[in-house]
């Protein structure tokens, strides 16, 4: 009888610690899908926009385009908001967080047309920036 117990419970620690791998190995793979996301290669452009629904065209002001995968353009859509406050408070992912935010929120961007740079943002515009998205991402 004891051994028996003792196979249950061993059996019951093997499967925890396997699940356990299974959520690492997610994870892991979901920040590699993510690594995309980083301040020293996103590549986005500050376009200048109009609307032509109407007559006549009227100028809507400067959007964020960014160049993406589908599939990036999806996981970046599906991010909490939790997720894009820890990367605008990280060095390494804010400049691009927030660029990526531009863009899914389609933002007015005519402010980082004289803030492009990283280090203009950070000095100018960083923590406005994180307490506007803190207030609108829900």
């Amino acid at each position: 009888m004891k051994w028996v117990i003792l196979i249950v419970q061993i059996m019951f620690i093997l499967s925890c610690s396997a699940q356990k791998t299974s959520n690492e190995r997610e994870r892991d793979l979901y920040i590699n899908e993510l690594s995309f996301i980083n301040n020293r290669n996103l590549n986005f452009s500050i376009k200048r926009v109009a609307s032509d629904s109407c007559f006549p065209i009227i100028d809507i002001g400067y959007r964020i385009r960014v160049k993406l995968t589908p599939k990036q353009d999806s996981l970046i859509r599906k991010l909490k908001k939790r997720q894009w406050i820890n990367m605008l408070n990280n060095n390494t992912t804010d400049y691009a967080a927030n660029i990526l935010l531009y863009y899914i929120h389609n933002r007015d961007a005519t402010v980082l047309l004289y803030n492009r740079s990283l280090k203009d943002w950070r000095d100018g515009m960083k923590n406005e920036d994180i307490l506007y998205w803190d207030e609108t991402l829900k």
